[in-house]
């Protein structure tokens, strides 16, 4: 009875992380919203010059963005900074929204003894007869292996800096994020217009 009082609560878990990485898959197709990243916040919120990031919304990208905002209000306190996911293909989120689906409901068959395939007069495959006798080791096992295949999916490489929805990089072209001081010369050359042009935008 103890094996299976801990089988129940790992199997709990699985299905409550699931169900977190479920929903955030949904968030991810809505549309991209400028506080989807934590950026310092700015005391000047007139008109001023906005750069905005669209990146790749794996944890590597979103650190590199974080960096990249904190150094660039150091250098220009009065630019606003917008960070948000870069959609990956459409089909791609829907793909992965339906894996999640599928995960959540093969776990919670397994968890619960049910089988899907005899209610819907199919025959049982050998895997999912092995996955019933092996609930825990299963349940841990078709949770990482699908996360894998859908943070693949919604994975895009992208970081694609803009001013005032003018692109002044993009990873996706380049194949490579700017360095430091790449950014800093593209932004000082892009504001220094603005300047010497007050007519027009930054």
């Amino acid at each position: 009875m103890a094996n299976y009082g801990v089988m129940a609560i790992v199997g709990l878990f699985a299905v409550l992380l699931t169900w977190r990485d479920f929903t955030r898959n949904g968030e991810a197709t809505a549309k991209v919203e400028s506080d989807d990243m934590p950026v310092p916040k700015l005391k000047n919120q007139f008109a001023v010059p906005v750069i905005k990031f669209l990146v790749c919304q794996s944890w590597g990208y979103r650190r590199a963005f974080e960096e990249y905002a904190q150094i660039i209000n150091q250098r220009y306190s009065g630019v606003k900074i917008d960070g948000g996911n870069y959609p990956p293909p459409a089909t791609n989120q829907a793909i992965a929204s339906f894996l999640s689906i599928v995960k959540f409901v093969l776990i919670g068959c397994i968890l619960t003894g049910v089988n899907p395939f005899e209610r819907l007069g199919m025959q049982t495959p050998q895997i999912y007869l092995w996955a019933r006798e092996n609930t825990l080791y299963a349940c841990i096992m078709l949770f990482f292996v699908i996360n894998a295949i859908e943070t693949q999916l919604l994975s895009t490489g992208a970081f694609e800096i803009s001013i005032n929805d003018v692109t002044i990089w993009s990873k996706l072209k380049s194949g490579r994020v700017p360095r430091v001081d790449e950014l800093m010369q593209i932004i000082d050359q892009h504001i220094n217009v603005g300047k010497m042009n007050p007519g027009s935008q930054f």
